[in-house]
């Protein structure tokens, strides 16, 4: 599973998700200071700018078969990066766009790979009640099985703008929460 963002509260949760699933994790990200807190949670492997390249961590962490599967809340062009290093039939999970650009799709590298690209929306999930019920059961199950988020921060509400700051600074490795 590669994790794109992985310092995120989504990244984090998708790597202890992976891990609870049996997965190894290859979680990507800009910032060499997250790669111990990417580590603590579980990932096998972290790329950032200095460490070696993706392509070559896919290959080893995979034994060269190529990712099964991708979370890719980046978007814009990130798939470029990883989309020839796919496994056979994988999944790219897209949630959410941290590029100004929408995501673009290589369709050469997707189609060799026969690959699917799976754009995610809570909201279509929350529409269907069956769905809806399937994710309460999953995560009940993920939660006691050890599914924790991480709390980066906490700020009090009269210090909204202190915990604006903290998210805009890119310094954050979870969750930054506001209490009311």
């Amino acid at each position: 599973m590669l994790v794109t963002a992985a310092a995120s509260s989504a990244g984090l949760a998708a790597i202890q998700v992976s891990n609870l699933l049996g997965a190894r994790t290859i979680a990507t990200t800009r910032s060499p200071a997250k790669a111990e807190t990417l580590r603590e949670v579980g990932a096998t492997a972290v790329v950032h700018p200095g460490t070696r390249s993706l392509a070559g961590t896919i290959h080893e962490v995979s034994g060269g078969r190529g990712v099964s599967a991708a979370f890719d809340s980046i978007g814009g062009n990130s798939l470029d990066a990883y989309a020839g290093h796919l496994a056979k039939q994988a999944v790219v999970v897209a949630l959410g766009v941290l590029s100004d650009q929408a995501p673009s799709i290589p369709m050469a590298e997707m189609c060799r790979a026969e690959a699917l690209f799976r754009p995610f929306s809570l909201f279509n999930y929350m529409a269907r009640a069956e769905d809806r019920l399937e994710g309460i059961s999953f995560v009940q199950q993920a939660v006691a099985k050890g599914l924790r988020p991480k709390i980066d921060s906490v700020f009090e509400f009269a210090d909204l703008i202190a915990a604006y700051r903290q998210l805009e600074s890119n310094r954050s490795a979870g969750k930054i929460v506001v209490k009311a």
